[in-house]
């Protein structure tokens, strides 16, 4: 049988064709050749090539086929989906759409995440805020919906794009619709429409929780402990009696300050008695009102002040940069 002769081949159709991580082939400068050499090289052209000759089949056997435009109702619909960390090399997911005009495929789009996701859920928040950016209107008339089990929280400027969402839900969900949102996740949601401010509190769940313990009349105290106390594992029961001074404290969201992402760390060098850890800490504030923070023991024991310190630095760099990125696809 004789052997087909290698389909040439240039380095930008193979890029285009995706060939990375096989392209480009040796430079060689040499006119003297190791047999070892001569091989990887035809290896490598008859891998290109077989490449090559299954995307030209696989066109081949879609000749046939087409968009199908059919009669009926005028709907917009999408769907979205993810490949978590599917590229070998960079770790980066693939996102992917499809959008319908009633029964017509319209729109459709497959492509690689600009950022590395850090978890599932992330990679199929990017997919749907890409889906997002197909379909939303461009009269800023957008309304975010979020879901969490079985509670939904609805927003947008105009209240009749809320209520005819509402509309469109219920006729395909069995839903009770609660009115104007006052509580989400535990959290009681307060507005004050005068001043244009919003106050988030956990009120509630912190009297539960003193009921549950018997300490509903307990004395407030300003901070958890008393000043250069270090606290071990044997006294975490305690901790309870620091949260009856703050069941009227909350996060307070409005105003007219700039938009401005602004994050700040710390760390406390072996603050813990037991394993010697060192606790980093970070907070973020989105326009002056906090959006984001975190304190925990760092996963392991640092040498120095200023280990603990970059290793907080950069778990607050990683959430910075996931914020960064979360309002650049919400503002559009």
């Amino acid at each position: 049988m004789e052997s087909t002769p290698p389909l040439p081949i240039s380095p930008t159709s193979a890029a285009s064709l995706g060939l990375y991580s096989i392209w480009p082939l040796p430079v060689l400068t040499s006119s003297l050749l190791s047999t070892e050499l001569l091989s990887a090289c035809i290896n490598q052209v008859n891998m290109i090539t077989f490449f090559v000759k299954r995307i030209l089949r696989y066109i081949f056997g879609t000749l046939g086929r087409g968009l199908l435009i059919r009669t009926g109702d005028l709907e917009l619909r999408g769907f979205s989906d993810s490949d978590w960390a599917n590229d070998k090399n960079d770790r980066k997911s693939t996102s992917g759409f499809l959008v319908f005009f009633g029964p017509n495929l319209i729109s459709w789009c497959t492509k690689k995440q600009p950022k590395v996701s850090r978890s599932l859920t992330e990679a199929e928040y990017r997919a749907l805020a890409l889906l997002a950016d197909e379909t939303m209107l461009k009269d800023d008339s957008f309304i975010y919906l979020v879901l969490y089990v079985d509670d939904m929280l609805i927003a947008a400027k105009k209240k009749y794009d809320i209520q005819k969402l509402k509309g469109l839900l219920s006729a395909e969900f069995e839903m009770k619709d609660l009115g104007a949102a006052r509580k989400i996740l535990g959290m009681e949601i307060i507005k004050d429409r005068e001043r244009r401010k919003l106050f988030l509190s956990q009120r509630s769940y912190i009297q539960k929780v003193l009921a549950r313990f018997g300490m509903s009349s307990s004395k407030p105290i300003d901070t958890p402990s008393a000043a250069n106390i270090h606290l071990t594992a044997m006294f975490a029961p305690q901790s309870e009696e620091e949260k009856e001074g703050t069941s009227d404290v909350g996060l307070i969201y409005g105003g007219d300050t700039q938009c401005l992402v602004t994050g700040y760390s710390d760390s406390d060098y072996a603050g813990d008695v037991d394993t010697r850890r060192s606790m980093i800490g970070y907070v973020f504030t989105l326009g002056g009102s906090v959006v984001s923070w975190k304190a925990t023991l760092q996963p392991t024991v640092t040498l120095s002040t200023t280990e603990a310190e970059y290793m907080a630095l950069t778990e607050a760099a990683k959430e910075g940069i996931w914020l960064k990125g979360l309002i650049v696809t919400v503002r559009g």
